[in-house]
């Protein structure tokens, strides 16, 4: 992992449906459950997500922006509502019958330092894996 790189991408071959997938990156009860920056995530009266960080317990604020037909979603990510800047942003790629492939990627603010931007690669790494878990257990119960 490079910690002076500018952007990090993290991907994941996916055995359930790719609107399965999007689901996942897109309602906040499910990105509570594998988004370690917004675990408990709800959606706030203005349409915002909150979520706590595992890390230190802090709120995390973010906004989705989604577009269901390409399966791309970008976020908007904070402290809170009034400080919410383009930080996230994912792909779902329909690959193999009934398969996809999830990409997530960062770009790294100029001022975030070695350590937390090391943090939060590492981070994108196992999330992607806790999406391709679940989304596959689920498809799997089904």
């Amino acid at each position: 992992m490079d910690d002076k790189a500018d952007r990090h991408g993290a991907r994941a071959e996916v055995s359930a449906s790719p609107d399965l997938v999007f689901a996942y990156l897109t309602d906040p009860a499910r990105i509570g459950r594998w988004n370690l920056g917004a675990i408990d995530a709800v959606r706030l009266s203005s349409g915002a997500v909150q979520g706590t960080s595992m890390f230190d317990g802090g709120a995390t604020v973010f906004e989705i922006d989604a577009n269901s037909k390409s399966r791309t979603v970008d976020y908007r990510v904070g402290k809170d509502q009034g400080n919410l800047a383009l930080r996230i942003s994912a792909r779902v790629e329909r690959a193999a019958p009934g398969g996809c492939v999830l990409h997530l990627s960062a770009e790294r603010p100029r001022h975030m330092d070695d350590a937390r931007w090391h943090r939060l690669c590492a981070v994108h790494e196992v999330e992607v894996l806790l999406i391709k878990s679940q989304a596959e257990s689920e498809t799997k119960a089904r």
